[in-house]
């Protein structure tokens, strides 16, 4: 059998779910630049050589990481945005609750370090390949649409009056989701980030609500 046509083994299949596991806190923490097969074999207790065997390079590692990182995400938003049943309101705090669950993972005592790799891969852009750029473009794309489509929805459902200028309050909300990570490392907390959510909820719902004006 020529190796390429080989069954791939359970101890292959849970290595690579380990490494890339590893690898995407580990390039959340050091960013592209900063991360290494050699710190990735430390962490994981094996040598470059096996990573090299699993993923080839650094860069298809990273590609991989980045496309399977950027579809979940998008897939956690797009439950939120595009369903029928939750109101404006819970939509906002349902997606704050995205980002402060990725936020708590890196962040045990409130400490603001950086927590989403989209945000970290951004800052790399001019070094990542066009494919990986490529992905976290289609990810903002994929993402500002869902939400667009959640806010037309919200309307339609009365939770927005009639005339709710959707791509602005779409944008704006997509803006603050783009600008999560930045917001609580700045402000190196996630209360920062929940009182943006907040305010934006406020003032949409103040002159776009049922009740509001």
């Amino acid at each position: 059998m020529l190796e390429r046509d080989r069954l791939p083994e359970a101890a292959d299949i849970g290595m690579r779910e380990r490494a890339k596991a590893m690898a995407a806190r580990l390039l959340v923490v050091h960013g592209f630049r900063g991360f290494s097969f050699g710190i990735l074999a430390e962490s994981l207790n094996t040598t470059r050589a096996n990573l090299h065997y699993h993923f080839g390079s650094k860069m298809r590692m990273v590609e991989e990481i980045i496309d399977e990182y950027a579809a979940e995400t998008a897939a956690r938003f797009r439950t939120v945005w595009r369903d029928r049943h939750l109101s404006f309101c819970d939509k906002v705090l349902a997606t704050y609750a995205i980002n402060r669950d990725r936020y708590e993972e890196f962040n045990v005592s409130g400490e603001g370090r950086p927590w989403s790799l989209i945000a970290r891969m951004r800052n790399d852009f001019d070094v990542l390949s066009p494919a990986a750029v490529e992905r976290l473009r289609a990810f903002t794309r994929e993402m500002n649409e869902d939400v667009r489509k959640g806010v037309r929805l919200c309307m339609e459902r009365g939770d927005l009056v009639a005339g709710t200028p959707v791509d602005d309050v779409a944008l704006q909300i997509a803006s603050v989701i783009n600008s999560a990570g930045p917001i609580t490392q700045d402000a190196a907390s996630i209360e920062r980030l929940e009182r943006v959510y907040q305010a934006f909820l406020t003032t949409v719902l103040k002159a776009y609500g049922p009740g509001g004006g």
